[in-house]
């Protein structure tokens, strides 16, 4: 993953139908905020910050990701550990970790599970809750993020700062911050609009089918003023393969990019076709 800048967040998950190969946009339907005090809980939102509902958990919610098509929400008190939600909100299992879930990040095919209390580390699970190893921080994990190739690992206590690790757990290097750190988000590169850590032909393909009617980011409004117009192209234009592998040569011209919209809509449509036949 290409990483342009990493920033401090509450906790926080935003939220968006699974599609394994996106050709259209990639549309993101709520924010999940975990709050704790008086309404312990999860708040969900709009992206123009209306409230849409509320998931009454019982408890402290500590960590948010989104796993597949599922929610794991870190929780504290009485039920320590991961409850696993649906999009819709409705409860699918809990993942019983015996400790506080304190941070939740997927790496690769895994969950990284940060915990507290008696065993300070890492908890590494499948996608379908089977504890694969630990990693031994010998402190809090207080937040977890994946950054290019490597795993960046909040932790308080003694070595106040950020630990850098491979996907295979081995420890690349510290940066000390001084401080705790108790957040970590990644920042998408300009023109990406699908998320797949790379600015190239499919998101102009998005960009394309939400020209002038697509209002979010996942729709190719790069620039945040709530229209997709050419002032969007611009961005994806200058960006052009930012964040992928190999040479990019020239951006494509007017005569490619049609033929990669035209791509895109009959994949959209095929697609379509074969929800109808099914």
């Amino acid at each position: 993953m290409k990483a342009k800048h990493l920033s401090l967040v509450a906790f926080l998950a935003i939220l968006s139908p699974p599609s394994p190969a996106p050709v259209g946009p990639l549309r993101a339907a709520e924010v999940w905020v975990g709050l704790s005090q008086t309404g312990d809980g999860i708040f969900r939102y709009d992206f123009d910050g209306n409230q849409l509902g509320f998931i009454n958990t019982q408890e402290y919610t500590t960590a948010l990701a989104v796993v597949g098509d599922e929610v794991w929400v870190g929780l504290s008190g009485t039920g320590d550990g991961i409850f696993r939600y649906g999009f819709d909100g409705s409860q699918l299992g809990h993942v019983n970790t015996q400790e506080w879930t304190t941070a939740l990040a997927v790496v690769g095919d895994e969950v990284w599970v940060g915990l507290s209390q008696t065993g300070d580390g890492i908890f590494r699970y499948d996608l379908d809750g089977n504890q694969l190893g630990f990693i031994n921080t010998q402190e809090y994990t207080t937040a977890l993020a994946v950054v290019d190739d490597e795993v960046w690992v909040g932790l308080a206590q003694t070595g106040d700062g950020i630990f850098r690790y491979d996907f295979d757990g081995n420890q690349l290097g510290f940066i000390n911050t001084q401080e705790y750190t108790t957040a970590l988000v990644i920042v998408p590169e300009l023109g990406d609009a699908n998320l797949d850590d790379c600015v190239d032909g499919l998101d102009y393909v998005i960009w394309s089918n939400n020209y002038l009617t697509g209002t979010t980011w996942w729709e190719g409004d790069f620039n945040y003023d709530d229209v997709v117009d050419g002032l969007d192209y611009v961005d994806w234009s200058n960006n052009y393969w930012a964040g992928c592998p190999g040479s990019p040569g020239a951006v494509p011209g007017p005569a490619t990019l049609s033929l990669l919209a035209l791509g895109g809509f009959a994949l959209v449509g095929q697609r379509n076709r074969k929800g109808l036949n099914s």
